[in-house]
């Protein structure tokens, strides 16, 4: 049902309710000049949403949290505004650490790893988990990623590759042992 169709029924049996009598095309220019709007509104929203942003709107919204563009794409800097406000609206905690890193990998969650030390943490995440992305813009990453730490909190990313190697002993009798070997960090 079209807006003009609805904005026709809620009349009261006193007024001709025929879309094409005077009433009814008044309704219809007044409820094509509503859905324009309305289009236009969600138009706006949907530029000054942070995932689909670009240009002028998406340096708006990284000047709104104090992030410079410094020539960076539009990917990289949306990154960059996603780590501030992690970086802002959080205290550093292990989850805060392991949702940022999933973000600037473009990964889930559940492939970061945690790994806690003595005044430091290791963000592990298996190399095959990675998309190729990163490496053209790891430097950039990782140091968004060491904003979202707690001061004094030394951050590393270590990006772990299995390697799994097949060693084969054997005798002249066909006596064959088989020993795994793999790579111990």
């Amino acid at each position: 049902m079209t807006l003009q169709e609805r904005m026709l029924d809620m009349l009261t049996s006193a007024y001709n309710r025929n879309p094409d009598g005077n009433i009814g095309k008044l309704m219809g220019i007044f409820a094509n000049g509503l859905e324009r709007v309305d289009s236009t509104l969600r138009n706006i929203r949907d530029w000054r949403n942070l995932e689909t942003a670009k240009g002028r709107v998406l340096d708006r919204i990284g000047t709104n949290y104090g992030v410079a563009r410094a020539g960076l794409d539009d990917e990289t800097y949306r990154l960059m505004i996603v780590t501030k406000m992690l970086a802002t609206y959080s205290g550093g905690d292990p989850d805060t650490l392991i949702h940022a890193a999933a973000a600037l990998l473009g990964i889930d969650s559940t492939a970061v790893e945690l790994v806690e030390g003595v005044a430091a943490v290791s963000l592990v995440v298996d190399e095959p988990e990675v998309p190729t992305a990163f490496f053209d813009r790891q430097d950039a990453i990782c140091d968004m990623l060491k904003q979202t730490a707690a001061a004094g909190i030394a951050l590393t990313l270590e990006l772990r590759r299995p390697i799994y190697q097949r060693l084969a002993i054997g005798m002249i009798l066909q006596d064959i042992e088989t020993l795994t070997i793999r790579q111990v960090n």
